[in-house]
């Protein structure tokens, strides 16, 4: 068992704060959803394929079955399948490849998301011949939401994903993540190196396994480098209030998450108390980095399946539930710590809440084949904010 420093920055036991009193409140749609024509999913289980359409809308289906899906376009099918000895449903979109020369690549969201935000990706390289997949993580879109916090340990969710990967006859491939999806893609790489072809990590950099994370020191240290204790906002998310408050004050949420002034969400999302204070007030942003559609589609896919799964992931990071078991596999030798394959960093222009030269320093000690990338956008979605520039970093990394 492996303990970090706080500069390594995502690194034990969670610190603490008092958190102003927030009383849910709920704040009705001004705006109907509309369904767009499609085919209901008849299984809630089996592999199954959904017939999709090139409309970025809804599809309908029977009450208390699938969760409403966004279609990307006709190249694509949604599929579910229960994957992993646990099976828990995982939903994903899928396009083979077009060539034996077009390798595939997986692209692993974060938090709050879901594969669908990686929607001008998977036009971009499903257009270029690439196999394509990108599951919704467990507790997010159309897969399973277990309450309990221990089905979100790395080992568990890795298997998950190999047996997608081992049902589409994925062997090798290169990986993407963002977010939390960085975590998972890390612990894949690490169980499972032999079948990645290269990372590209996305404003989150890979996390060394076996190490205690002390979101205290995590907090101390950052504050020293950059006057703000950036990582408090995971006390409220690791708490059991913050789904119903989240859930009561969805839209006001959703504008700071994805505010395009990274400035005002920097003070506003990251400090102790900022982000309660924010959803108490039912303050609402300047700008959005999403269009009206994305927006309505996000809040009808959270809507339905709220914000316990997704925090889990939170309460599983503050509470080390992977720390014994990611500590003995490394003992045993049945997983690594570095990477040996070619290793991609993707970050923003600095804002209020960047840690300078945090993706390099992060990456450096364990990627021999590193190269980091600042693209023309501030804040937490480069992906979304300077999709072009970042599809084309992608491309060249991942091409021969």
């Amino acid at each position: 068992m492996a303990d970090a420093t706080a500069t390594e920055l995502l690194c034990g036991a969670p610190g603490s704060y008092r958190r102003p009193a927030i009383v849910p409140q709920t704040r009705p749609s001004s705006r109907k959803l509309i369904a767009a024509p499609g085919t209901a999913c008849t299984s809630p289980l089996r592999h199954h394929t959904v017939n999709s359409r090139k409309v970025f809308g809804f599809t309908t289906g029977e009450p208390n079955q699938h969760k409403p899906l966004v279609m990307i376009s006709e190249k694509f099918t949604t599929k579910t399948l229960q994957a992993g000895r646990r099976d828990f449903t995982y939903q994903y979109f899928w396009h083979p490849s077009e060539s034996t020369k077009k390798p595939t690549l997986a692209f692993f969201h974060g938090f709050p998301s879901t594969s669908k935000d990686w929607r001008r990706q998977l036009e971009h390289f499903a257009d270029l011949g690439f196999g394509v997949i990108a599951p919704d993580l467990l507790g997010y879109g159309g897969s399973s939401k277990p309450d309990d916090v221990s089905a979100y340990n790395h080992r568990d969710m890795v298997d998950d994903v190999i047996k997608i990967l081992d049902h589409e006859q994925i062997h090798r491939f290169h990986g993407i993540s963002h977010d939390f999806g960085s975590h998972l893609m890390s612990r894949l790489y690490c169980y499972h190196p032999e079948r990645l072809l290269s990372l590209t990590f996305i404003s989150v950099p890979f996390m060394q396994p076996g190490v205690r994370f002390d979101l205290e020191a995590v907090n101390k240290r950052v504050k020293s480098l950059i006057g703000m204790e950036k990582f408090a906002y995971m006390d409220f998310f690791a708490s059991s209030d913050s789904p119903p408050i989240v859930e009561a004050h969805l839209e006001s949420f959703h504008s700071l998450v994805y505010e395009q002034d990274a400035d005002l969400k920097a003070e506003n999302f990251y400090p102790p108390g900022k982000l309660e204070a924010w959803l108490s007030s039912n303050r609402f942003g300047r700008q959005s980095i999403v269009d009206e559609e994305e927006k309505w589609r996000w809040l009808a896919e959270f809507r339905s399946g709220g914000f316990r799964g997704p925090t889990n992931w939170y309460r599983a990071l503050l509470e080390n539930i992977h720390l014994s078991q990611e500590s003995s596999d490394l003992a045993a030798g049945r997983m690594s710590s570095h990477v040996q394959v070619p290793v991609l960093a993707i970050d923003s222009q600095p804002d209020k809440a960047s840690v300078p030269g945090f993706m390099e320093t992060a990456l450096k000690a364990s990627a021999s084949q590193l190269s980091v990338k600042i693209v023309d956008a501030q804040g937490h979605w480069p992906h979304i904010i300077a999709s072009s520039e970042v599809n084309k970093l992608i491309e060249s990394h991942v091409s021969p």
